[in-house]
């Protein structure tokens, strides 16, 4: 029987060898690149279920299953804050374009914005998990409770909760100019205009059967792109608001990004 040859890596990829009596990691493994060793860990309570960096890169806010809620030095892994838990979870968390504040959401139906030290700016109870957090380039905060959006000021002020949309919200995008927010849910995209309250009502609707996962605009504004959990992705021109779809992945589609060109 001919002898089976071990493959052999490419160059400058070095696969992780398995202890004895415990189970190997599946890690991926990328042509050329190395993982590297481990800087710095922390123990939460419970698993991780987010983490957000500054925007400066210096720290990393992280939260747990369990509602633990951190910040850490992203240089030494030295905590620098703990905020105020959230009981039964932390689900989001998000750093305001300047770095001033970091909100965060929970399955208490929380939101809570900190400061980098920990203290408490404001909080509000918004009525469901709040699960889906963005912040607009000037600052106001989206933060998704259920299928109901609400908009919060860096200052902790709750400016208006609009009208519940077709399911609950599972992602949130601002335009470039700050001033249109949109959200996915099953049923399609729904975007209101934040710059023409007290008119609440939706600027305009995208149906589509499905449920989408991520949403994002391309850098011009032109384009919506949706990720399905069918492992479709799904295009809306803004301007006919014509749908495209491309189908076929392998998985479902959790995360998406344009380049900074708009491809």
């Amino acid at each position: 029987m001919a002898r089976r040859r071990a493959a052999r890596e490419p160059p400058g990829v070095h696969r992780p060898q398995p202890r004895p009596g415990r189970a190997r990691a599946r890690l991926p493994v990328v042509p050329g690149v190395s993982l590297g060793p481990v800087r710095w860990s922390v123990g939460l309570d419970d698993h991780v279920t987010c983490v957000a960096v500054h925007p400066d890169g210096s720290h990393v806010a992280a939260g747990s299953l369990g509602g633990d809620a951190v910040i850490v030095d992203a240089l030494d892994g030295q905590v620098t804050a703990k905020l105020v838990a959230h009981p039964m979870g932390v689900l989001a968390a998000a750093w305001s374009p300047d770095g001033s504040v970091l909100a965060t959401g929970g399955q208490d139906g929380v939101v809570r914005l900190s400061t980098a030290d920990g203290g408490v700016v404001a909080e509000h109870t918004l009525g469901g998990w709040v699960e889906r957090l963005a912040w607009s380039p000037h600052g106001v905060l989206a933060a998704a409770a259920g299928r109901v959006l609400h908009l919060v000021r860096a200052d902790g002020t709750h400016v208006h909760a609009y009208p519940q949309v077709s399911s609950t919200v599972s992602a949130i995008c601002w335009a470039g100019n700050g001033t249109r927010a949109g959200v996915a849910s099953y049923g399609g995209l729904t975007w209101f205009d934040t710059d023409k309250l007290p008119n609440d009502a939706p600027t305009r609707v995208h149906g589509f059967k499905g449920s989408p996962l991520a949403l994002v605009l391309s850098p011009t504004g032109k384009w919506a792109c949706a990720g399905y959990q069918d492992a479709s992705i799904h295009l809306w021109p803004l301007w006919s608001g014509d749908e495209l779809t491309m189908s076929g992945y392998p998985a479902k589609i959790e995360h998406l990004a344009f380049r900074h060109d708009g491809r």
